[in-house]
This record gives structure tokens, C-alpha cells and sequence, in this order.
């Protein structure tokens, strides 16, 4: 062989190793890399005769770990960053309130514009999908308050074309949280894409979702969805489902990259009554540690919030059954009293639950109360003044609430 092929082909050579090389860096970064990665180390493992070689299973469920227990987050693959703990900035004039989170707000006297007019970054509507129409409400048997289109979706087209934004100068967008209560579910997700593809770019919609599901159909939604939605997920049993924890050897990156809340009911997750314990605090903020850990946001709903949001003052309603303070769930807005000895309404109960939510960093707040939440986010749980509940009166020839029902007592002072 002349001088001259010989040194072309180490010339090959050389390059050939550096395309490997190139092509290994490349493929080791994905989740298909880590799977390669993986599947070569077990061959050369097992070809130098290690005992002690992983076996190549799906997802890396052969890797030798005791039962029962997550390895850490992959090195070889991606996950998503750390969420940082929020920090509240006391200003009692802001424009808007971060965290501040209008729970079932078209219940609202006035669905969306309380909301914003009190500063909330986020709201909540349920959907029916019935005649035709993403219908608001809550149960299939109580009537509609509007519908998506004429309650949130037009109204916020109009206000960020007369702003140029919901919030003028805030880089987060607007959240509209959406759960779909019909079924099939799927009829509506396709009919609220096409409703919100109008939305102006600082609005994101949320859509509920179960991380849980082995629906293929439901999964692809989730990874295909359109670039303004994102998606949340229960954990009622306050474990972060696998597919979105990295210490899971089941966790699915391009799907948890979708997904950016979990969202938890309160007597689930955190306490079956409303007076929180030391071990119920610690609980809690340890797990708001590890949900941001995961690179995921909290969001507790049910929790005590003072007195019921309730339409039973209006309804004519005997005051008995089984639970007359939440009445129908189709309210105007108004609250019924407390009555005496119910945890969810003591006054004490609801102000410990904010400043539990304040201290862990929990990222929404949800409430029926905007103004008293407003006051408190905006102050830091630093509140000048104590909340005070008041209850409109009945309408004419309606019944008035029990004289037994005190007023809601004075509560703790404000934390300093």
C-alpha cells in the first residue's frame, strides 16, 4: 500500500471516530440515548464479567435498587428544572396579585371581571360540553352561568386589544384553569381548542389531565397540544404520579414537559379537618418542596377559606339536609354565616391556611374570598386589619338565616 492510502485512511479513521463520538453525544441526551446508553453499558458489563451488570429492562426497571425505592434523576437524561419557591413582595397597590387564584370563579356575582378587578393572575371555570356549547357550571343539573366564549374568551380578546395586555408590564401570562366535567371528555378538549386559539398570546389556558391514564389518545393530547396550554394533574394522595417524577425510572420527560401544576384537594392531601397540626404543616411544605423539585407548580383547593360561597340565602331552602351551608353550586356570589364549631369557617382556620400556603410557597392560592386573599397576598399575610366576612341580606320573601348562627368570631391576630 502506497504512503499516501495509508495516511488518507487514517485520516477516515480519525474522522469515523469523531462521527461516532458526535453522533453518542448527541443520542445520550435523549430519552432514546438514555435507553442506548443503557443497553451498551449492560453489554459491556456483562462481556468484562461484572456481577453485578444492570439488566437492560424498559425505562431502566432492571437497574439493582431495593424494592420500593426511586433512583435519583438520571444523568443521562433530560428533566426539567427546579420550579423556585415564589417570594412575596409586600405592595399593597400592586396592579395585580400573583397567586391570587379565583377558585370556581364564574360562582362569582361577576365571573371574570371580580376577578380581575381584585388582581387575580389565574381563575377556574368548569365546562359542560351540552347543545352546542361550552356551558359553565358545576353539576349537569344545575343551570348555566354563560359559556366560555361570552364569559372569558371574549371578554379577555376585548381587554388585552384595549390594553395590549391583561396586566400591562407582567411577563407571566393570564391562566384560565379548565376542567371539563362532561363526558366523553374528548368531544370538549377539540371544541375548546378551537375557542381559544382567538386568545391573545398572554393568555394560557390549563387543562386538567390524568397523569395516571395509560390512554394513549389522552397522552398524545397532552404532548400535541397547541403552545398556550399547558395541563395539570391531581395528586389527591399527595404523591407526585410517576410519569412526572424524575426520581421515577417511569418518567416521561416529553409529557412532563406539558404539564406544569398539581392540583390537590385539601382534606386529601393535606388534613382531613381544617385545624392544621405541626405534623400537617411540616407535611405539607416538605411536599411543596419536592412538586417544585420536580419542576412542577402547587395548586390546594378546598381548603378553609372562611365562610361558604352559597346561593342557600336566595334559594327558599329549608335550613336542614345533609349539607345546607354549600346550597345549590350555582351561586351569585353571596356567602352564607358560619355556623358555630364548623372548622372550614373559623376565621383563625382560614388565616392559618393562607400563611401555611405564603410560608411552603405554594404557587396558586385558591378562594372564594378575592378581596380578603388580595389583601392578604398583597401584604405578605401581614394584614393591618383582620378579614371581615359580611353576609348580603335575604331577598324579599326569602327566608332569613337562623338566629342561631353567630357572626364569625374575632380570630388571631394578624402575624407580624
Amino acid at each position: 500500500m502506497r504512503s499516501h492510502d495509508r495516511g488518507a485512511g487514517s485520516v477516515e479513521y480519525i474522522a469515523v471516530i469523531l462521527l461516532i463520538a458526535a453522533i453518542a453525544a448527541a443520542v445520550s441526551t435523549s430519552d432514546v440515548g438514555a435507553t442506548v446508553v443503557r443497553g451498551c453499558a449492560a453489554a459491556i458489563c456483562r462481556v468484562t464479567g461484572d456481577g453485578a451488570c444492570p439488566l437492560n429492562g424498559p425505562d431502566g426497571e432492571g437497574d439493582r435498587r431495593q424494592p420500593g425505592t426511586l433512583a435519583g434523576p438520571s444523568p443521562t437524561r433530560p428533566t426539567k428544572p427546579p420550579i423556585p419557591k415564589p417570594v412575596c413582595r409586600r405592595n399593597p397597590n400592586a396592579p395585580w396579585v400573583d397567586r391570587l387564584n379565583a377558585h370556581n370563579d364564574y360562582q362569582n356575582r361577576r365571573p371574570l371581571t371580580d376577578s380581575l378587578n381584585n388582581g387575580a393572575t389565574s381563575v377556574e371555570a368548569d365546562v359542560w360540553w351540552e347543545d352546542g356549547e361550552l356551558k359553565l357550571k358545576h353539576d349537569q343539573d344545575t343551570a348555566k352561568v354563560g359559556t366560555l366564549r361570552d364569559r372569558y374568551i371574549d371578554p379577555l380578546i376585548e381587554r388585552a386589544r384595549r390594553q395590549g395586555a391583561i396586566y400591562p408590564g407582567r411577563a407571566e401570562p393570564f391562566q384560565i384553569f379548565i376542567e371539563v366535567k362532561s363526558k366523553p371528555k374528548s368531544a370538549a378538549y377539540d371544541e375548546i381548542l378551537k375557542e381559544i386559539a382567538d386568545l391573545p398570546p398572554g393568555v394560557q389556558v390549563v387543562l386538567a389531565t390524568d397523569a395516571t391514564t395509560a390512554d394513549e389518545a389522552e397522552l398524545r393530547k397532552v404532548v400535541q397540544a397547541p403552545p398556550n396550554v399547558t395541563f395539570s394533574t391531581d395528586f389527591d394522595d399527595c404523591r407526585i404520579p410517576p410519569r412526572l417524577d424524575p426520581r421515577s425510572p417511569h418518567y416521561d420527560h416529553p409529557y412532563a414537559q406539558r404539564v406544569s401544576v398539581l392540583n390537590g384537594n385539601f382534606k386529601k392531601c393535606v388534613s382531613p379537618n381544617a385545624n392544621l397540626n405541626a405534623d400537617e404543616k411540616a407535611a405539607f411544605t416538605r411536599l411543596v418542596q419536592q412538586v417544585h423539585d420536580a419542576g412542577l407548580k402547587v395548586r390546594m383547593w378546598g381548603g378553609p377559606d372562611g365562610e361558604f360561597r352559597s346561593d342557600w340565602l336566595a334559594s327558599g331552602k329549608p335550613f336542614g339536609g345533609d349539607n345546607p351551608f354549600m346550597g345549590d353550586n350555582d351561586s351569585n356570589g353571596d356567602f352564607t354565616m358560619c355556623p358555630p364549631g364548623l372548622d372550614d369557617c373559623a376565621r383563625a382556620n382560614h388565616i392559618g391556611w393562607m400563611n401555611l400556603q405564603l410560608d411552603a410557597g405554594a404557587d396558586y392560592m385558591p378562594t372564594n374570598h378575592l378581596t380578603t386573599g388580595a389583601e392578604h397576598l398583597k401584604y405578605c399575610g401581614d394584614v393591618p386589619r383582620p378579614p371581615v366576612y359580611t353576609t348580603p341580606p335575604p331577598p324579599t320573601g326569602k327566608p332569613a338565616p337562623p338566629t342561631h348562627l353567630p357572626s364569625p368570631s374575632a380570630g388571631p391576630a394578624p402575624r407580624r
